[in-house]
């Protein structure tokens, strides 16, 4: 027996108890509740949306800047970074970075990319990118506590997930003033509607998406009101998301 096979039927498990105990249903997105509690679940409004709360002030300290992070992690201060935060596994498609990475690499050599997190998969996407040739433009950072730091530094934030039940961390990177390239299966509801995010699909060639990562690099970046506006208005306010949590205890 697998570890995947095992995976889903733990999975399936928990649901089925999840349906029988809990007396509410929340998510962080329609698509997430209906990965866990049905799509019929949601269509009838059985699962309360309570989105992930984000401290804006870690992401607008402007004390900190690109220059000084990649100084810190030894790179060139004309490198061209593109970021990925998340877990080294099949549905995060690490593996389409490295030949998004090559595409752009083979007509720049300032191109880098900063590989954040950890997961089973990381070893073997670490020799990928040395069989491709690519060790010298990727750094593999592991898990870090600096996250909203290390965003000052990305030029471009590239997120191709097979698989996606919200994606936190594209909020995160537009909030940072980051344009996102991002796969199509990634919900929709994460486009903070500032004009910092392009829908790709995989079936779309990376020499493709190597293009929109070139394009999004000369984008201009949100004035820090409007980043303000946007987290207020699309309900990702860390106040916000208490007073949700507080209503919710308070009806149960």
């Amino acid at each position: 027996m697998n570890d995947s096979f095992k995976q889903k039927l733990l999975l399936k498990g928990l649901r089925s108890i999840i349906k029988i105990s809990a007396t509410q249903y929340c998510s962080c997105s329609q698509e997430a509740g209906a990965f866990l509690f049905g799509q019929k679940a949601v269509d009838n409004n059985k699962v309360t949306i309570l989105k992930n709360g984000i401290d804006l002030g870690q992401y607008l300290d402007e004390t900190i800047t690109k220059s000084s992070v990649i100084r810190e992690l030894g790179l060139d201060q004309d490198a061209k970074i593109i970021g990925h935060v998340g877990k080294f596994s099949k549905s995060k498609n690490q593996a389409f970075i490295l030949q998004v990475l090559k595409q752009l690499v083979n007509k720049d050599k300032r191109y880098v990319a900063l590989l954040v997190g950890d997961g089973p998969l990381k070893e073997k996407i670490e020799h990928e990118a040395e069989n491709m040739g690519l060790s010298k433009h990727v750094r593999f950072l592991g898990v870090r506590s600096d996250i909203p730091r290390l965003m000052k530094a990305f030029d471009v934030f590239l997120f191709p997930s097979i698989f996606e039940g919200f994606g936190i961390v594209t909020v995160e990177a537009q909030i940072s003033g980051t344009p996102c390239i991002m796969s199509d299966s990634v919900p929709i509801s994460t486009d903070m509607g500032l004009g910092l995010v392009r829908y790709l699909s995989l079936k779309e060639h990376p020499e493709k998406w190597g293009e929109e990562v070139g394009n999004a690099i000369n984008l201009h970046k949100p004035e820090k009101e409007a980043l303000v506006k946007a987290l207020s208005e699309k309900g990702f306010s860390i106040q916000q998301n208490i007073e949700e949590w507080m209503k919710l205890y308070r009806v149960g």
